[in-house]
């Protein structure tokens, strides 16, 4: 694990002392806290005609900065990548909603045999499930990329 990197896509500085400091005060928990208890929520006030458009919009945004932030938490960090991967089924539900989540368990995976191997299948079919009910997309494939490196691997 370096000690500092740069994410490209956010331009944010990863720090392995930020990561573990996060972990120490439990920040996972509660975003692991607000995704499983909100979720309804937030499907429900999309769904819903008369809600208001920005509500929808602060909501979405709520939820895409919680997968971002675990998804940075998890970056280049092993023991942050299998803590994580104990929430996988978390993670993969509602993927219709497109808020994150593929990128997240890509990153939860990203070098990561042990955790492609124990969830590769499910993660896999859950992909799968979101290809039957909401059609192809580019980012259903991404997953894929990532398992890429690990070919002997169950996955």
């Amino acid at each position: 694990m370096k000690e500092k990197t740069l994410d490209s896509e956010s331009g944010i500085e990863i720090s392995a002392v930020r990561q573990n400091t996060f972990a120490n005060l439990n920040g996972h928990a509660v975003i692991f806290e607000l995704l499983q208890n909100g979720m309804f929520h937030l499907k429900q006030a999309i769904q819903q005609h008369d809600a208001a458009a920005h509500i929808k919009e602060k909501l979405r945004d709520l939820f895409e900065s919680a997968f971002k932030c675990l998804a940075l938490f998890c970056k280049e960090n092993e023991s942050n990548q299998k803590l994580l991967s104990e929430r996988m089924k978390l993670f993969l539900t509602n993927l219709d909603l497109e808020i994150g989540q593929i990128e997240l368990v890509c990153e939860i995976c990203r070098d990561n045999k042990s955790i492609c191997e124990t969830y590769g299948n499910y993660i896999i079919d859950c992909v799968l499930e979101a290809i039957e009910n909401n059609g192809r997309r580019a980012i259903y494939l991404e997953p894929l990329i990532v398992r890429i490196p690990f070919p002997s691997s169950s996955f």
